[in-house]
């Protein structure tokens, strides 16, 4: 049970982390073309937010959980219940 918090925590900052960064990669976009003008006009465009959205995912993915497993690990080492 004591794992579950833990879990529930991570997924939440991870949903929140690629949230935000979703958020932020499409308001670069240029609301006055279509997706397809776009990627024709201006690959950029397109390209620069996928890669936003990439990088959080991989944050979110791997740097998230392993600051919940290093806080836990200290935590566990720091608050250790004496039997």
């Amino acid at each position: 049970m004591k794992y579950v918090k833990y879990l529930v925590m991570t997924l939440v900052a991870m949903v929140a982390v690629i949230g935000q960064n979703a958020e932020a990669a499409f308001l670069t976009i240029d609301n006055t073309k279509t997706g397809l003008e776009a990627l024709v006009f201006n690959p950029s465009e397109i390209v620069s937010p996928l890669l936003i959205i990439i990088a959080s995912l991989l944050v979110a993915c791997i740097v998230v959980p392993a600051i919940f497993f290093v806080w836990n690990l200290i935590s566990g080492l720091l608050f250790k219940k004496k039997a």
